[in-house]
């Protein structure tokens, strides 16, 4: 299957996700994260700011990071931003008219945290390979900079599956490992600002980049494929 964009993996698009939809994302997960402190009686100071209160809560118990992960996928302005007319306009011009959507996901990445790091991977690895994919990936808490990270990719364009080895190491997240020839000159960062968006295909080699910052990274993953 050819490369979707012309010599290239992926497109950097900017201000796609409308603020208000952030704003109102951000303010339904302090509301959840306020509701989860006051139901199990935590210690911790509700006039915090959500970079501090979810530090907080990873250090009490991952398990409430957890509930927070499964609570995002229902709230109303996340539903709101899956289905954002821009991103629904952009699949289609790269996929069909029918479009549906295969992955709604957060990736939250804490201070210092590297035990759930993604090494370099391909979304081929995890996606049917009848069907033609779009994938997007962008900030919902912070802009992305030189402290907090953004998303490595390498920046030289293949339409190749590579082949892959499977590692799943103790309290961390099981992974699909491409065998390819690495090049470190071929390593690109890139950093979203909030409504920006990564639009990027199967092929494209990237991976976590650790947050480094006493801020929250908090990243949206979604696919989408041709019905």
């Amino acid at each position: 299957m050819p490369n979707i964009f012309k010599n290239k993996n992926y497109n950097l698009k900017k201000n796609i996700i409308n603020k208000k939809l952030i704003l109102d994302f951000n303010s339904e997960l302090e509301k959840y994260i306020n509701n989860l402190i006051k139901k199990n009686r935590l210690l911790i100071n509700k006039k915090l700011s959500i970079n501090v209160k979810l530090l907080a809560l990873e250090e009490i118990n991952h398990k409430y990071i957890a509930h927070i992960y499964g609570a995002i996928k229902q709230f109303k302005s996340f539903q709101k931003i899956y289905n954002n007319k821009k991103l629904l306009l952009i699949s289609k011009k790269y996929l069909a008219k029918n479009i549906k959507l295969f992955t709604k996901a957060v990736r939250l990445d804490l201070s210092n945290n590297t035990k759930w790091n993604l090494e370099w991977h391909q979304e081929n690895s995890y996606v049917d390979s009848k069907n033609k994919f779009l994938f997007f990936w962008f900030p919902l808490l912070n802009d992305n900079d030189a402290i907090t990270g953004g998303l490595n990719i390498y920046d030289k364009p293949t339409s190749k599956a590579y082949k892959i080895r499977k590692i799943h190491n103790k309290n961390s997240q099981a992974q699909k490992i491409p065998e390819f020839d690495f090049k470190k000159k071929y390593v690109n960062e890139l950093r979203l600002k909030l409504g920006d968006v990564l639009i990027f295909d199967r092929y494209l080699l990237h991976k976590s980049v650790t947050n480094f910052s006493y801020k929250s990274k908090i990243s949206c993953v979604l696919s989408y494929y041709q019905a």
